[in-house]
């Protein structure tokens, strides 16, 4: 017994309606209407899945309370416990070093940006260096 779920996409130039609206519908499934602008298929596919997974786990046992619901299954589980084990935090010890290697590899990338003034990496370190010889 498949259940449909439909994706209605609301158009719009606004960036700054980041709303979801997801309707059930009479016949079970659902309707979402998002922002293109704000979010792209992919993060509306995950959603999509992660709705029909509560929606599975509250069909088959009704009295499930929130706190037992299941936000991901087993498989993703896992591979999110292997993304976090892979990822090695060790290459960088402090968020100053991890703001001098970004230095050195894109000096001339904007680090900071506020209304019409910008700041490159370097500029930005030359500050900061500044600062810190007080």
């Amino acid at each position: 017994n498949h259940t449909e779920h439909k994706v209605h996409r609301l158009h719009s130039d606004s960036s700054l309606l980041a709303d979801i609206e997801i309707y059930p519908r009479p016949h079970q499934g659902f309707d979402i209407v998002y922002n293109t602008n704000a979010y792209d298929e992919l993060t509306i596919q995950t959603l999509v899945s992660l709705i029909r997974s509560i929606n599975m786990q509250l069909t088959h046992n009704p009295s499930k309370i929130i706190k037992d619901i299941e936000l991901c299954n087993e498989n993703d589980f896992e591979i999110y416990q292997n993304i976090n084990h892979s990822t090695s935090s060790s290459h960088y010890q402090t968020v100053m070093e991890r703001f001098e290697y970004q230095v050195e590899q894109y000096p001339n990338q904007i680090a900071l940006q506020y209304e019409q003034q910008s700041m490159t990496y370097a500029e930005l370190n030359h500050h900061v260096n500044r600062l810190a010889q007080y």
